[in-house]
């Protein structure tokens, strides 16, 4: 296992990872660094690690934001409340982990904050004030649409 940084050649197998990983979300898909850089200036640590083969087996989207009320820290996605650390086990998350904390430090950032959606038992301190809600969407749009009251229907249909 080897962890390095995102290049642009890495595109396609980032997204496809991404997209077979049952714990990601579509906050993790590579284009997020695009927009996170362009449209707010951030630099942006997009870590992946590889196997032997040379395939996917972790990723990790650091973003550095430097904020004259909150200091230089890293995020694992600014602005979202989804982006942490995905990866096919506890020891390639671990090494992940590990560079992660080695660029904050080069860069001097006083803190790594990681947006998992789940815990993990990495001894690190967390913060639970933050609130997700999910709702398991049908695969069907009408089967939707009749699984909301006569009411909300009625206050969709009056703009339309």
């Amino acid at each position: 296992m080897s962890v390095r940084l995102f290049i642009e050649e890495d595109r396609e197998l980032w997204d496809s990872y991404v997209m077979s990983s049952s714990s990601s979300t579509c906050y993790h898909l590579i284009g997020w660094k695009d927009v996170i850089e362009k449209s707010f200036g951030h630099k942006t640590y997009y870590m992946l690690s590889e196997g032997a083969k040379n395939e996917i087996n972790g990723i990790l989207s650091l973003v550095q934001i430097k904020s004259l009320l909150f200091g230089n820290f890293m995020t694992s996605l600014p602005y979202f409340n989804y982006g942490g650390i995905i990866a096919d086990n506890d020891e390639i998350r671990s090494q992940l982990l590990r560079d992660a904390i080695q660029i904050a430090e080069k860069e001097g950032a006083g803190h790594i904050e990681l947006r998992d959606t789940c815990c993990a038992n990495n001894g690190l301190p967390i913060k639970t004030t933050k609130v997700s809600m999910r709702l398991e969407l049908p695969r069907q749009s009408e089967d939707l649409w009749v699984s909301f009251s006569s009411k909300l229907r009625s206050q969709v249909r009056r703009p339309e």
